[in-house]
C-alpha cells in the first residue's frame, strides 16, 4: 500500500495480535496538508495463478473513519467502509466466478456468508482522501498472514480571520454544511425510545443520489424525554438570539409538540444554527419550516442532538432507530449477551446440535456485525472471564453451545479430533488467533471469527497443511472424553 500527498507523521496506534498479548505493533498516524491518494501495490494482475499453496491473495481493502486519542496511542471505529477503493475483486459464489467493483461488494451486506472461498482484489485498486476527518486504513493478506495497517488525519481548513475571538472554551460542535433553502421532504419514521416505539413527524433532506437524511422537531424530542435521565427545557436566549436549552429540567409544553401546522414536503431555510446547551453556544446543523402564518418550526438531526445533550442513539437492524436516554451518546447500541442455548443438562450433546446452536448467532451478529465486546464469561475458559476481540466472539459461541460444561486443552490435535465447536488457536510469530469450528473436510475447517474490531465474520476457511505448519497450534474443546 502506498500514501501520496504533503504527509508528516505525528504519532502512531499501538496494536496487539490477540487479546492480552503482552507485546504491541506500531501503526503510523500521519497528518496532512490537502488530498492524499492511497493505492493497492499488493493484489491480483490478469495472468497471475490463483494457487491455495503458492498465492497470498490480498483479500480485505478498507478505508473506515475513526476517532484518535494520540495520549493513549489508540482509535476507535466511528463508520466502517465510509470510504471504498475504486477496484475490483473476484470471489467465488455457489461455485461461480464473480468479479465486481469493491464498492459493490462491500454494499453487499450478506456478501461474506455466501462466498465458497476467500476473494482477492486486484492491485491496482485507489482511493483518495479530501474531506477533513481521521481515516484508518488497512489491507490484509488471506487467513490473516499480515498486511498494512496506516491511519490518516486530514485537519480541517483553516481560514486567516483578522481578530478571532477567543473561543477555547467553545464545545466542539457537528454542524455540517446543507443548501440554505431548499425542500423538505415529509417522513413519518418510528423511533424506539426507551424500548417503546414512538412515532415522529419528521422531516428529510435528500443528497444528489436521493439519500435522505432525517431532521426532528427539538420540542417533540423534549416532550417525549421529559421525566427520563435525557430531559432537557426549551426557551429561548434574547441576549443571544438563539433557543436555549438546559439539560437535566423538565420540558414545559406549549402546543405545538408532536403535531405539525402543515404537511407534505415544505420549504426550508437552513445551515448552522447557534443553540445555548447550559449557557455554552453550540452550533448544530439544522432546517427551519414555516407555517403559512410565519410561525417557524426548527429540526435537528438527531445524532447530533444525542451528542451535546447526552443520550444515546442509533440504528439497529432490529431496532431501526433508537434512543437510550438513560446512557451517554456513543452511536451504538449495546447488545447482549446470548442466553446459553446448549448445554449436557438441556440439550444432546451432538455436534449437529452444537453447529446449529452457533449457526443461530448469525440472525443476531450477521457478517460485519459488532457482538457487543467485551463479552463476560463465567464458564473459567482459557482467556479469563472479559474478553474482547478474536477471543471475545470465540468464547461467546463457545458458551451459547455448551453452557458451564468444562474445557480441555490439546496442544498440536490431530485433524480427526477437531469437531464443530471446538476453538482452535494459532501463532506463527506474528499472528496470533483463534477461531470457532463450524465444519471440518479432510482438507480444510470452515469457521467463524472475530478480530480487532470485534466484528464478526462467517464462512471463512483455514486449511489443514497451514494450521499443522504453525509454531503453535492448539485445541480447546468442550466435548467430554
Amino acid at each position: 500500500m502506498s500514501l501520496t500527498g504533503d504527509l508528516t507523521q505525528t504519532g502512531e496506534v499501538e496494536l496487539r495480535d490477540f487479546v492480552g498479548a503482552s507485546e504491541t505493533f506500531a501503526c503510523p498516524v500521519y497528518t496532512a496538508k490537502g488530498a492524499v491518494e492511497v493505492v493497492l501495490t499488493d493484489g491480483y494482475t490478469d495472468g497471475d495463478v490463483i494457487d491455495i499453496f503458492e498465492y497470498r491473495a490480498v483479500t480485505t481493502a478498507k478505508i473506515d473513519t475513526v476517532t484518535y486519542d494520540a495520549a493513549k496511542k489508540s482509535a476507535a471505529v466511528l463508520k466502517e467502509n465510509a470510504l471504498c477503493f475504486d477496484g475490483m475483486i473476484s470471489c467465488k459464489i455457489d461455485g461461480a466466478e464473480r468479479t465486481m467493483s469493491l464498492k459493490e461488494f462491500y454494499g453487499t451486506s450478506d456478501i461474506w456468508d455466501k462466498m465458497d472461498e476467500n476473494p482477492y482484489i486486484y492491485k491496482g485498486a485507489k482511493a483518495t482522501l479530501t474531506e477533513p476527518g481521521t481515516y484508518c486504513i488497512s489491507v490484509h493478506y488471506e487467513a490473516l498472514e499480515g498486511g498494512c495497517i496506516a491511519y490518516v488525519i486530514i485537519p480541517e481548513a483553516e481560514d486567516a480571520k483578522p481578530d478571532t475571538p477567543d473561543t477555547t472554551n467553545t464545545p466542539d460542535t457537528p454542524a455540517e454544511t446543507i443548501p440554505a433553502s431548499g425542500t423538505s421532504y415529509a417522513s413519518t419514521q418510528t423511533v424506539t425510545v426507551d424500548g417503546k416505539a414512538v412515532e415522529f413527524q419528521m422531516y428529510a433532506l435528500k443528497d444528489e443520489k436521493g439519500n435522505p437524511t432525517n431532521y426532528i422537531k427539538l420540542r417533540d424530542l423534549a416532550q417525549i424525554l421529559s421525566g427520563t435521565e435525557a430531559q432537557f427545557a426549551v426557551g429561548y436566549n434574547n441576549a443571544a438570539k438563539a433557543i436555549s436549552v438546559t439539560t437535566g429540567e423538565a420540558y414545559t409544553p406549549n402546543g405545538s409538540e408532536m403535531q405539525t401546522p402543515f404537511s407534505g414536503d415544505r420549504s426550508y431555510t437552513g445551515g448552522a444554527k447557534s443553540v445555548t446547551v447550559d449557557g455554552e453556544a453550540v452550533e448544530l446543523t439544522a432546517i427551519t419550516l414555516t407555517d403559512d402564518a410565519g410561525g417557524g418550526y426548527t429540526y435537528f438531526k438527531l445524532r447530533d442532538l444525542g451528542k451535546v445533550l447526552g443520550f444515546n442513539t442509533g440504528w439497529t437492524r432490529e431496532q431501526g432507530v433508537f434512543v437510550e436516554s438513560d446512557k451517554p451518546y456513543t452511536g451504538v447500541a449495546p447488545v447482549s449477551q446470548p442466553t446459553q442455548q446448549v448445554s449436557a443438562a438441556s440439550t444432546e450433546l451432538t455436534e449437529e446440535n452444537v453447529r446449529a446452536t452457533i449457526r443461530a448467532l448469525r440472525d443476531t451478529y450477521p457478517t460485519n456485525t459488532p457482538y457487543g465486546a467485551p463479552y463476560i464469561s463465567s464458564s473459567n475458559g482459557p482467556y479469563g472471564v472479559s474478553n474482547t476481540n478474536c477471543a471475545g466472539w470465540a468464547i461467546l459461541c463457545s458458551d451459547a453451545a455448551f453452557g458451564n460444561l468444562s474445557w480441555r486443552r490439546v496442544d498440536r490435535p490431530c485433524w480427526d479430533q477437531i469437531r464443530a465447536g471446538d476453538l482452535i488457536e494459532y501463532a506463527d510469530g506474528t499472528n496470533h488467533h483463534v477461531v470457532v469450528v463450524l465444519d471440518r473436510t479432510d482438507e480444510y475447517i470452515k469457521v467463524t471469527e472475530s478480530g480487532l474490531n470485534n466484528k464478526v465474520r462467517w464462512g471463512g476457511q483455514y486449511f489443514k497443511w497451514w494450521l499443522e505448519e504453525q509454531p503453535s497450534y492448539i485445541l480447546y474443546t468442550r466435548y467430554p472424553e
